[in-house]
């Protein structure tokens, strides 16, 4: 992807324009030729980091908001365990003291899916099969949207 600028003498943007190829530019530019300032120059540049950034700031908005919907159902099974009798409060508490937990939290928050992934697998002491499955597939179906990225 390519950006064209066309310029006047006072460096300020007459005309502009986004193309796939520089060819394309081409035959924009000779097609519009007597619309352009006189004098004034024309400026191409590669737009593909621009858009690739774009992307990238996409991708973690996302990761962060799915990070923190992770919590919040995070949050929800554990107080579902404790109010169920699941888990007694001593067993509450071993996961509240837990350094994994607070690993996996802090990864969630800053949307570091992959190592909250990694760190929920270590976690069968406190969660079941099935809720670490549940939780990994989320964070799979993230990463397989933003393969491309991640």
């Amino acid at each position: 992807m390519f950006r064209v600028q066309i310029k006047d003498e006072n460096n300020f943007v007459t005309n502009e324009g986004v193309f796939s190829t520089q060819a394309e530019i081409e035959v924009w530019y000779e097609f519009n030729y007597d619309y352009f300032p006189v004098p004034h120059t024309r400026h191409i540049t590669s737009i593909v980091d621009e858009l690739l950034d774009k992307r990238r700031d996409q991708e973690s908005d996302e990761a962060i908001s799915l990070g923190e919907a992770l919590v919040k159902k995070i949050r929800k099974i554990n107080r579902r365990k404790l109010r169920t009798g699941v888990w007694t409060q001593d067993q509450f508490n071993a996961l509240l003291v837990n350094a994994t937990a607070a690993k996996i939290e802090r990864a969630l928050w800053n949307g570091s899916l992959t190592t909250a992934k990694y760190f929920m697998t270590q976690m069968s002491e406190f969660y079941s099969d099935i809720e670490i499955a549940e939780f990994i597939a989320s964070i799979d179906a993230h990463e397989l949207k933003w393969v491309e990225l991640i």
